[in-house]
This record gives C-alpha cells, structure tokens and sequence, in this order.
C-alpha cells in the first residue's frame, strides 16, 4: 500500500499555540500508512493590506481551492477542528489529554485517509490498498 502523506499547516506563529499541539496529537493518532507533516508559517511574509491591492478574503479563498483541483488535491473543509477549553485539554508538557477529543480527531484522521485513498489519482483510478 502506498504511504497516505498528509499536510497540517499550523495556522499559528507561537511556539506552544494549541494548534501546532492539536497536529502534532493528530501525528500520533493517524491510521496505519499514513504521515503527517506539518508546515511552518515561520519565515513567510506577513500580509498587510496597507501594502497590497485589497481582496476579499472569499477571492483569495477561491483562488487556492482553484489550485487544489487543478493539483486534483482532496481537501476536507468541514468540520473544521475546534478544541473548546483548549488549556485544559492538553498537559504541562503540550501532550493532548482529553480522551474524546483524541477520539474525535482520530476519527476526522481515518475519514481524511480514507478520502485520500479513495480520490482518483491523476490518472483516474484510485488509490489501491
């Protein structure tokens, strides 16, 4: 079977934010076969209006969903993960604790997988187990 190569952008630039927290939970609860790497927002530009031509967010929404169908990506936009009382879910050491909450993203993970491995390839068949 082909490894399932999965990306999580960590959509925060602080060193301990509950969401690079949440993904790297989400790497130890994948399904067998496949991975999780996570992508930095570290280093990029920061936008600021002010100094670009202003587009609405939903313009600039639709122009990466553009992308990821020309590059036949799957993507799942719903549910979007939302870990409520967040500081409490997790321990001193970063590590996800809340037992439903770790069900629930595994859960969402195995439904990604199997989205992924189902998605026709580039050349029109799926993925093969």
């Amino acid at each position: 079977m082909n490894e399932t190569r999965i990306l999580g952008i960590v959509g925060s630039l602080r060193k301990d934010s509950y969401n690079r927290l949440a993904l790297k939970a989400a790497q130890e609860l994948l399904p067998a076969g496949a991975l999780l790497s996570l992508f930095e927002l570290h280093g990029i530009p920061v936008f600021d209006q002010d100094d670009e031509m202003a587009l609405p967010a939903s313009v600039l929404e639709f122009n990466l969903r553009q992308v990821l169908v020309t590059l036949n990506m799957p993507t799942v936009n719903q549910p979007e993960v939302m870990i409520g009382n967040a500081a409490q879910c997790f321990d001193e050491a970063g590590r996800l604790t809340d037992e439903p909450t770790r069900q629930c993203l595994q859960k969402l993970l195995s439904a990604l997988v199997r989205l992924t491995r189902t998605s026709p390839t580039p050349k029109g068949r799926p993925v093969e187990d």
